[in-house]
């Protein structure tokens, strides 16, 4: 069992205690198997939910282990993707996870027309399972240039349904009967008066639904009867509905989850009818989550068709649980899926403006108790009356609620904003309406707990070989971007071998050279794949009668300029070919050495045409051995000199005897160590940056590709940007107020009891900053706060 729990109260009846012969799998048992394996849940907090094409979608991502509450750091592949109204891909992509959290972004450009879309993220691990437990959000483009049009549906009647607590109406007992007022999108509506009417005509019940279209009513429906539900909506219109036909035979359930109260109370009742086929027959309850569960063995007495019993609150886990009554034969009868608040916390956030200056503003976020310094968090600021973050979760409602339920829910995220016992109260209409768990016990019975998939970490190369592998020759692989070089020791005989937790980037290049005995690196002939699961894919939308609603505002005076990395404008085109003309803007320098570096330009490269030259200019003492291209390389303090190539520190000098000066974009030489990492006294370092285009670029045979066999990585992870604040011609516009955006903060520094962050000052009187994170210790952050700007 995963959890303890149950101070139980049995009233009504007394509890029968004796265990049944059983017939199938004990449904104990078949949870804990179903449940064997870990469970992860992916968030992605979007920085916004309406895009305009030129502007970036950036997202944190936030991956939770379900069954201990805590962030899951086993995954380290997220693959994300974007899809269009239909479900079908449109562009998917690996991300890299650390700690249980992740970041990225997407460019929205002009292949994207307006419309609605989804955004999609997975793991290898959640294959294992037949739920699917990818993330799925809506977005949506909006045009900011054609007259307002909407796409009309198809399907034009409102609909009502009416789903019996726990499953099925039975015939001459009270039932609690859950109520669904949909429009012809799928989505809740109000009416204006409903009646239960019998085929006499008589009005046996009313009721009335809440904001998202759920209510329930109570009645007893009698055996030869039957009813249906008169609707009068908002608009007066007026329709009838039939009631689900009642059973002769059966058990039906009622959940009292009063949120001022300690204990749920829940009552299973039956008719004479049943009773009479079957007198002595138990029955028992299983309340359950994530595979741990308790039982609760029960009967009806003689002259009663009533049993119940209660539950402690403070001895369930926190979240959703399920009540399942099953009969002596362990065959399920009825489901209720019910929300236990009681020992959930709420972290609260508040945010202040602290510091304003004509640029920026600095944002102070203070926090509640149950706040950890550890906490990771993503902020979305945008202008306060924005029209652009209407999303349909945030994490609480991600992670406590939608892995639990089958079916679509309307603005999940609404039931974890300021929570109340009203939104306690609509929450368990919610559960009500929703019926049995989406783990059909079908599917747990026949549970087998085999792992198929992995969690995934890093990249897989798999390398075959031209001809069987001889005793003593190894193979070497350079060292890439996030790893050392290290050396592969392949046993002879063999033609294949693999090289696990690769972390290379997108479009990244791996080197890999044969290994003599006596150390000498040579061209192997090798053929090298990579192992990865990003294959393209479709989703189901969510609502299948769902229409697709273009949001156009007219034609505008506001220009939307976005990123460096997007052609909006002539300007932006000048301006990002500027840029990607300096070497310092090469995304493979470190951010401290950016305005330290040297340029190679054409001049420099006909003056040193080796770039040992080069070396030899600054007072280097070079000593080359021509008969195995050895380099080595000392200072004029007799100090040694370590060579880092984009980025990597190489293992030798020896490349340096192939490179022509005009291979190279930019160079620096560190002689006094500054920069991080470097201790060794009289250390210094050369740091060189390769030209990525241009005339001087010609490195084909050169360098460690004259020795080794390349593979460049086509679907590797995507290497992190940092967040760009979109340029736009005026900040004082009601489209910026409605679209525009203002900063994204995807980690925030937090100190002890507080975090702070940098924002542009825009000038705007107010903000509206969308946090969401977690911590540690498994507390999740949600708050959207409007925060008033001190002119000062």
């Amino acid at each position: 069992m995963r959890f303890l729990f149950l101070l139980v109260f049995i009233f009504l009846t007394k509890t029968v205690c004796s265990q049944v012969d059983e017939v199938v799998k004990d449904p104990s048992d078949a949870l804990e198997d179903y449940f064997e394996l870990p469970r992860e849940t992916v968030y992605l907090h979007l920085n916004k939910s309406s895009y305009v094409n030129g502007e970036n979608l950036w997202f944190k991502g936030y991956i939770y282990d379900r069954f201990k509450s805590l962030p899951l750091k086993e995954t380290s592949n997220l693959y994300v993707g974007l899809y269009d109204i239909k479900g079908t891909q449109i562009d998917k992509r690996l991300f890299l996870a650390k700690d249980g959290t992740v970041q990225g972004h997407f460019v929205i450009d002009s292949t994207f027309t307006p419309g609605e879309f989804y955004i999609k993220a997975a793991t290898n691990w959640m294959k294992n399972f037949k739920e699917d437990d990818s993330y799925v959000q809506k977005f949506e483009i909006v045009d900011l240039d054609k007259p307002s049009s909407t796409k009309l549906s198809v399907k034009k009647d409102n609909d009502v349904q009416f789903l019996p607590e726990g499953g099925y109406l039975i015939n001459d007992i009270m039932n609690t009967i859950g109520v669904k007022a949909l429009n012809s999108k799928g989505y809740g509506i109000s009416i204006k008066n409903a009646v239960i009417i019998d085929n006499n005509g008589n009005e046996v019940a009313e009721f009335s639904v809440e904001r998202f279209g759920h209510g329930k009513f109570e009645f007893m429906p009698r055996f030869g009867s039957s009813y249906k539900a008169s609707v009068v909506f908002n608009d007066n219109s007026e329709q009838t509905y039939p009631l689900p036909a009642a059973m002769m035979e059966g058990i039906n359930i009622s959940v009292r989850n009063n949120s001022q109260q300690k204990r749920i109370a829940v009552i299973v009742g039956t008719n004479s009818y049943t009773k009479s086929k079957k007198p002595n027959a138990s029955y028992y309850a299983l309340i359950h989550k994530n595979g741990g569960s308790e039982r609760i063995n029960f009967n009806f007495k003689e002259e009663e068709t009533q049993s119940g019993f209660f539950l402690s609150k403070e001895n369930l886990p926190p979240g959703v649980n399920v009540i399942t009554i099953f009969n002596e034969d362990n065959k399920p009868l009825v489901e209720r899926l019910f929300f236990n608040s009681y020992n959930l916390t709420y972290p609260k956030v508040n945010a202040t403006v602290i510091k304003t200056t004509t640029d920026s503003l600095q944002i102070k976020l203070g926090f509640s108790e149950q706040y950890s310094a550890d906490a990771d968090l993503s902020a979305s600021i945008l202008p306060s009356g924005t029209d652009a973050y209407n999303h349909s979760d945030n994490i609480l409602s991600t992670f406590y609620l939608r892995p639990y339920i089958h079916g679509f829910i309307e603005k999940g995220g609404y039931y974890f904003k300021n929570v109340t016992a009203t939104k306690e109260y609509e929450l368990d209409l919610l559960l009500l309406n929703q019926g049995w768990s989406r783990y059909d016990w079908e599917s747990v019975f026949k549970s087998s707990s085999d792992k198929r998939y992995e969690f995934e970490r890093g990249i897989t190369l798999d390398i075959k070989l031209n001809e069987e592998n001889e005793d003593g020759k190894s193979y070497y692989v350079f060292p890439t971007r996030n790893h050392q070089e290290r050396e592969v020791t392949v046993e002879a005989g063999k033609k294949e071998f693999s090289i696990g937790n690769f972390f290379l980037g997108q479009d990244e290049e791996v080197f890999i050279a044969e290994k003599s005995a006596n150390g000498k690196l040579s061209k192997p002939k090798i053929y090298i794949t990579s192992k990865g699961q990003n294959t393209e894919d479709r989703i189901i939308p969510w609502l299948n009668n769902s229409t697709t609603q273009i949001i156009s505002v007219g034609p505008s005076s506001i220009e939307l300029i976005a990123e460096d990395n997007t052609i909006a404008l002539d300007e932006v085109v000048l301006r990002q070919t500027k840029l990607m003309e300096k070497a310092r803007q090469n995304p493979n320098v470190q951010s401290f050495l950016r305005r330290k570096i040297e340029v190679v330009d054409e001049k420099k490269a006909l003056n040193f045409p080796r770039l040992l030259d080069l070396i030899r200019s600054r007072g280097y003492q070079v000593i080359e051995n021509p008969a195995d291209f050895s380099v080595s390389i000392s200072s004029y303090r007799g100090g040694r000199l370590e060579l880092f190539i984009e980025g990597v520190r190489q293992p030798n000098l020896d490349q340096l005897s192939v490179f022509q000066t005009e291979d190279i974009e930019s160079y620096f030489f560190d002689r006094n160590k500054t920069v991080p990492g470097v201790t060794n006294g009289f250390t210094e370092s050369l740091y060189i940056f390769l030209r990525r285009g241009g005339d001087f670029l010609n490195l084909a045979g050169k360098g460690q590709k004259g020795i080794s066999t390349a593979y460049r990585v086509d679907k590797g992870f995507e290497v992190p940007k940092k967040f760009y604040t979109p340029l736009y011609t005026t900040y004082f516009n009601d489209l910026f107020e409605r679209f525009g955006v203002i900063h994204w903060e995807p980690k925030i520094e937090l100190g002890a009891k507080e975090g702070t962050f940098k924002i542009p000052n825009t000038g705007l009187e107010a903000l509206k900053i969308c946090i969401e994170g977690m911590d540690s210790k498994g507390n999740l952050y949600s708050e959207i706060k409007i925060v008033e700007i001190d002119k000062m």
